[in-house]
């Protein structure tokens, strides 16, 4: 899984893809929505992964599915993507959408 910012456009991802021949056309498709897109990416390597960099907008709290093919229409990978400001360490689903009131102690009364 790969956790991306919804604040910035351009993203980097570090992925170990299976060998390929020839260019990669990278695929981002949205979970909820089921619908991809196609954005223009560059490829660099290091060692056995791939650096891919490719500008996209993502929208918050959402999963998206990325697929990348090689020039046969081969798969080299494909994976998730988080969409998130948090760190993953204190990620909270109910971060700014809950609030407690307080009020109860807990105290109960026997009849």
């Amino acid at each position: 899984m790969v956790v991306v910012s919804p604040t910035e456009t351009d993203h980097t991802i570090k992925v170990a893809t299976r060998a390929f021949t020839g260019d990669i056309t990278l695929s981002v498709r949205d979970e909820y929505t089921k619908i991809s897109h196609t954005p223009s990416a560059t490829y660099t390597s290091t060692g056995s992964f791939k650096n891919v960099t490719f500008s996209y907008s993502f929208n918050e709290d959402c999963w998206y599915t990325l697929d990348m093919r090689d020039s046969n229409n081969v798969p080299v990978y494909r994976g998730k993507v988080f969409v998130t400001d948090q760190t993953l360490k204190k990620y909270d689903v109910l971060k700014d959408k809950y609030t407690y009131e307080g009020g109860n102690d807990n105290q109960f009364m026997s009849l």
